[in-house]
């Protein structure tokens, strides 16, 4: 216990050293991301094998609510640690809106962030999907949008519905 608040004080020290914190807050506020529990087998054998089949895809996951759930999270992802993390506002935008987003960034080497909704294979809405697509394959936005709902539409063809995704995956 006494390590913990020395390790805490040093660290709150340190925060006012570089003046992340001011003197007069009466709290220091630190920034939390918000997972919840998250059992989606087949969502994610379906983000697997489009990352194999598409490895120009820096990052691509699959965002629901899960049964019995009230928030939207990823439930499926190709960084398995990103895996019930709850939806960002504009993650929400996109299933509230059923309009895809594209958002470009120059940095990094650049890439093409898309936000796609998501339906299964009658149409239903059960959520959206996120990519992110190198400039060096996709030259446009209109390009990298064509690209990435391809690829929505090659896993929305093989979603029954939205429960199956939390069903076990198939057996090739």
């Amino acid at each position: 216990m006494i390590r913990s608040l020395a390790v805490f004080s040093f660290a709150l020290s340190s925060l006012f050293r570089l003046g992340s914190v001011s003197a007069q807050a009466p709290y220091v506020q630190l920034a939390q991301t918000h997972y919840i529990k998250v059992d989606a087998p087949f969502a994610q054998q379906l983000i697997l094998a489009a990352k194999a089949a598409h490895p120009e895809l820096k990052k691509i996951g699959l965002h629901a609510v899960p049964p019995g759930g009230t928030e939207s999270a990823i439930v499926a992802n190709a960084i398995p640690g990103k895996i019930g993390k709850v939806s960002s506002p504009n993650d929400l935008t996109v299933v509230a809106t059923g309009q895809p987003k594209v958002y470009p960034h120059p940095e990094e080497g650049g890439f093409f962030d898309l936000g796609l909704p998501l339906t299964d294979a009658q149409h239903r809405p059960i959520g959206m999907m996120v990519m992110e697509i190198p400039y060096k394959d996709a030259a446009t936005e209109q390009e990298a949008l064509a690209k990435g709902l391809r690829i929505r539409d090659e896993i929305a063809s093989r979603i029954t519905s939205k429960q199956a995704l939390f069903q076990p995956a198939p057996q090739p």
